[in-house]
């Protein structure tokens, strides 16, 4: 399926990603649908502002949609509305630390977060599940979406929740896995596609995709971080600070920025030993 030809109109396509993209690297076909839904999230911003911001009207609504989508002939139907389930879990993380919290205070904490996460990890791998049972593809090409997108909103839950989990996903090689982990989606398949090639389909030839297509792929996740990404990132976060200044400059006002918080995850522990008490009189307030 890779054995296509490469023009240079064909690189110019792949590249607009608006009309969809072709063989060269397909893994760019989701990028089509990560810049529609940037280019209309102004819109989703205003829908979003008449919606209650509970996560019992928003994440079951988003998983609605993504269900309904599903029964649609139109690519985008059937996938910007997952980016709403995102989208849903973003606007509503202070609610989410609430419901943390009231797990932790709960008789039987660890075996709430451990039921969550084996639901969650059955939720991902639904799609799997049915092809194993041999269930119609008619089925679970409309069943499985919804329930994949449930099973990571509950992971991302059950990541910022849970003490334990949230240790493990702030130490430093996930957190370094996470920042290359887009450029790593990006660039693998021509790697491991260019390997498999060379080598052949054979035992040995699959163990050396594997293992040097792996390695050659995060080495190059590293340096597309690096000189790629991270400058975009930068280059974006520069433009909206120059688009901020303007729009105070003519006069608009604009709302106060939200307190610098840091990237990785932050989780307020319940301190349940006993507090001497204080003269909160004479206490002055932190801010």
């Amino acid at each position: 399926m890779h054995d296509v030809p490469v023009t240079g109109w064909d690189l110019a396509h792949d590249a607009l990603l608006v009309d969809g993209t072709g063989w060269i690297n397909s893994v760019l076909w989701s990028l089509r649908f990560e810049v529609l839904f940037s280019i209309l999230l102004p819109i989703v911003v205003l829908v979003a502002r008449r919606v209650p911001p509970r996560l019992i009207v928003t994440v079951p609504g988003a998983l609605a949609l993504v269900l309904v989508g599903q029964f649609s002939d139109s690519p985008p139907a059937r996938w910007l509305p997952i980016f709403l389930v995102g989208t849903a879990l973003a606007v509503s993380r202070a609610e989410l630390h609430r419901l943390g919290q009231r797990v932790r205070r709960s008789a039987h904490p660890t075996l709430v977060w451990s039921f969550l996460t084996v639901v969650a990890a059955g939720l991902l791998l639904a799609e799997w599940v049915f092809r194993g049972l041999a269930v119609s593809p008619a089925t679970w090409l409309v069943i499985a979406p919804p329930m994949v997108s449930l099973g990571g909103a509950l992971l991302c839950f059950v990541v910022l929740g849970c003490p334990g989990v949230s240790g493990v996903f702030s130490g430093r090689f996930l957190q370094w896995a996470g920042r290359i982990s887009f450029s790593l989606y990006l660039v693998h398949e021509p790697v491991v596609v260019s390997v498999s090639a060379v080598v052949g389909p054979s035992v040995a030839g699959v163990a050396v995709t594997v293992l040097v297509g792996g390695a050659l792929s995060v080495l190059l996740a590293v340096l597309f971080h690096e000189f790629v990404e991270g400058p975009c990132q930068r280059f974006s976060r520069r433009c909206g600070r120059s688009v901020d200044r303007r729009v105070v400059r003519d006069g608009v006002p604009v709302p106060a920025p939200r307190p610098a918080v840091r990237e990785d995850l932050e989780i307020t522990l319940v301190d349940r030993r006993p507090r001497p008490a204080v003269d909160h009189g004479s206490l002055l307030p932190s801010r």
